[in-house]
């Protein structure tokens, strides 16, 4: 008793001693921590020539686009999209501002009147879309919904944007026309042509040669543009993965046999699952060719209430119980008018779509060939409403589960209104195959984790390796204990995924941080267990090493000096002693043009193609370094194409093929814009 009084009267010493640890450990976390790229302070995002990217409106705009997705984008892919989005805007915006490029309202409203033609809320008696009538609509919305109004400013202000947007490239698609000019010359580029005798001397035919690593400096100096390179690390690691060991599995299949008797006499095997299952059980029917492939003359041959197990997956122990069958169409045609809750553009309550729908299926059924005039009116699911609201024949399963029940567990004929997340559907069953057998089965499931002991061995292990690690040699520690390292070549600032490791923004943070050197190693806690990991090479930004450039540019510089070295052994002009020398034949190359500089055996060869035009007929060339060895060509004819009376329809062409180029967002011209803009990113500091 005396004990615990003197506990009683110290507990308050002890929560402040305890406090002052912890906030000590923050503060050392706060001084410390190198998860991050940098330790600056990042207020923009980026800067575009003289515009900041506001950082909080940029992950605001992050967020909203992850939304959008519903999730389907990760946080970089996401960033890489805003970010994409912003610059163009600027740099766009900021041409807009220098050509004097303004948009009036009334060109505003043509283009609200294109994009929102049928809506209803925007559209008067007649159908057609009404300015008053959006006027009064948005009057209503300013009034009653401040912050959906805002939403419509904003989308408004996109639709200004793309208009200006539309002028913009408008202007560019005037000046790119062909001229009557450059359609002559590309009509003779096409049409013009040569035919030729050839040797080529194989660059192989030459002596090895060495290359230099000051010649491969010299050509990387000489062609800068080539060998730009963003920053980027090498990286290597070792995983330690949280698997469970064969006594894990062992023990699973241990605990689902304890259970197995109740199993296969319980009458009640959904509230058994349930208690004892890893997983719920499930309701569903399941047709033959929809059962597991391994197991599916197992699960056949089951009588209602037999067991087939325990059997083993990847991830489980189990044991399956055939509980019911029951007879069903494998497929069904209907169709339907689906009123939506989800359309922004309709402000409409689920009380108000579920009265349109009950409207509807009253006039259906009264009138079924109502239903193709009905879908294509109301109708929010555009695809089927175009076709009267049909829907075709569809497997069982197909559609989410209240729909498919009232189309599967009908009669042909039938029709209904249904609720899902995607609003109110009145649906009209038309037609069943014919029925098959479909079976129920409860899965008694005891999931393989790796026990606490276990987990226990993989921190113990990894910690072990990195203190090794770091006082010896990574990889020799590795081989000593069998364990396999993995290395990644080139990882970029914003890249997320490291290769075997999945998302990993943690480890490329660490990894660009100023402070992280080279041969630095960390431990990282990640959802497979533990990943040590060492940094082995920092490659900055800017024009890539000797090393670095090495495979690109050796083959190049070889077959320059081997060009130049088999030049020097040519000392006839006559084809045959030039074949003759080297053992290779003479060919001939026929109707050859420059628009298509193919030779036989070459594949492309647009230099040796080029000189053959200069030449006169039965002049032999000097030897020509091309793509695939050294040349001497013959002219033997050249064709010149027949002028035309008007070259109009090939400066069509050209002028169609230019105008492609505008059609793609990321054109030539925006790519052109961003190239000539001065752009800061700070994206790797924030993300």
């Amino acid at each position: 008793m005396a004990i615990l009084n003197s506990i009683r009267k110290k507990t308050a010493v002890l929560i402040i001693i305890i406090a002052m640890a912890l906030f000590a450990f923050v503060l050392s976390d706060l001084f410390n921590f190198s998860g991050s790229p940098s330790t600056k302070t990042v207020d923009a995002i980026g800067v575009v020539g003289d515009e900041k990217i506001d950082r909080t409106e940029f992950a605001q705009s992050v967020e909203n686009y992850i939304q959008q997705t519903q999730g389907r984008a990760t946080t970089m892919q996401a960033v890489k999209q805003v970010w994409d989005a912003k610059v163009q805007e600027l740099v766009l915006e900021e041409e807009f501002e220098e050509l004097g490029i303004e948009v009036g309202r009334d060109q505003i409203i043509a283009k609200l009147s294109e994009t929102l033609a049928g809506n209803p809320n925007f559209s008067n008696s007649e159908g057609f879309f009404d300015e008053a009538v959006m006027t009064e609509y948005l009057a209503n919305l300013k009034e009653t919904q401040p912050q959906q109004f805002q939403q419509w400013q904003n989308y408004e202000n996109s639709v200004a944007n793309q208009v200006r947007r539309e002028i913009y490239f408008n202007l560019i698609k005037a000046g790119v026309g062909a001229t009557l000019l450059e359609a002559k010359e590309n009509y003779k580029l096409q049409s013009d042509n040569v035919s030729f005798q050839v040797v080529r001397i194989p660059f192989d035919k030459a002596e090895d040669v060495e290359v230099s690593t000051s010649e491969i400096n010299t050509y990387i100096k000489n062609n800068p543009k080539q060998f730009q390179q963003e920053a980027q690390r090498d990286i290597q690691y070792v995983l330690f993965e949280d698997k469970p060991s064969d006594k894990d599995i062992n023990q699973a299949k241990s605990n689902l046999e304890n259970l197995l008797e109740e199993f296969k006499t319980t009458e009640d095997a959904k509230a058994y699952i349930n208690l004892n299952s890893d997983e719920p059980y499930n309701a569903n029917f399941k047709f033959e060719n929809q059962l597991p492939s391994d197991k599916k003359q197992e699960f056949l041959a089951l009588d209602l209430g037999e067991v087939y197990g325990p059997y083993k997956t990847s991830e489980a122990w189990k044991a399956t119980k055939l509980v019911e069958t029951q007879k069903m169409p494998d497929s069904a045609k209907a169709g339907h008018i689906l009123i939506s809750t989800q359309d922004p553009n309709i402000q409409r309550t689920p009380e108000e779509a579920k009265n349109l729908a009950d409207s509807l299926l009253g006039v259906i059924k009264s009138n079924p060939s109502k239903m193709d005039e009905l879908a294509k009116e109301f109708s929010a699911d555009t695809g089927s409403a175009e076709k009267g609201g049909d829907l075709g024949w569809n497997g069982y399963g197909r559609f989410v589960p209240a729909f498919n029940q009232a189309v599967f567990n009908n009669d042909p004929g039938f029709k209904t209104v249904v609720e899902t997340r995607f609003g109110y559907h009145v649906i009209h069953v038309k037609e069943h195959s014919e029925e098959s057998t479909m079976y129920k089965f409860a899965d008694l499931v005891i999931n393989i984790k790796p026990s606490e002991e276990t987990l226990n061995e993989v921190y113990r292990n990894a910690g072990n390796f990195l203190l090794d690690a770091e006082s010896g040699e990574f990889t020799e520690v590795a081989k000593e204990n069998n364990y396999e390292v993995k290395p990644v070549i080139g990882v970029k600032a914003l890249d997320e995924q490291i290769p075997g490791l999945g998302p990993q923004r943690q480890i490329i943070n660490w990894a660009f941080n100023e402070e992280t050197a080279a041969g630095s190693i960390k431990q990282f806690d990640i959802d497979k267990g533990y990943a040590v990991v060492q940094l082995n090479k920092i490659k900055k930004e800017g024009l890539q090493s000797a090393q670095q450039a090495s495979a690109k540019v050796t083959p190049i510089l070889e077959k320059q000096k081997k060009a130049k070295a088999i030049i020097s052994q040519i000392n006839s002009t006559d084809l045959s002693e030039i074949a003759s020398q080297f053992s290779v034949q003479v060919q001939n190359a026929s109707a050859v043009n420059m628009e298509s500089p193919l030779i036989p055996g070459a594949g492309k060869e647009p230099k040796v193609v080029g000189a053959a035009f200069a030449l006169s007929k039965d002049e032999t060339s000097q030897p020509i370094e091309g793509q695939k060895g050294v040349y001497v060509i013959k002219l033997t004819q050249k064709t010149e194409a027949p002028a035309l009376a008007s070259y109009k329809n090939e400066a069509l062409k050209e002028t169609q093929k230019r105008m492609q180029k505008l059609q793609n967002p990321k054109n030539d011209v925006v790519e052109a814009l961003k190239e000539a803009k001065e752009i800061e990113d700070n994206r790797a500091q924030v993300y």
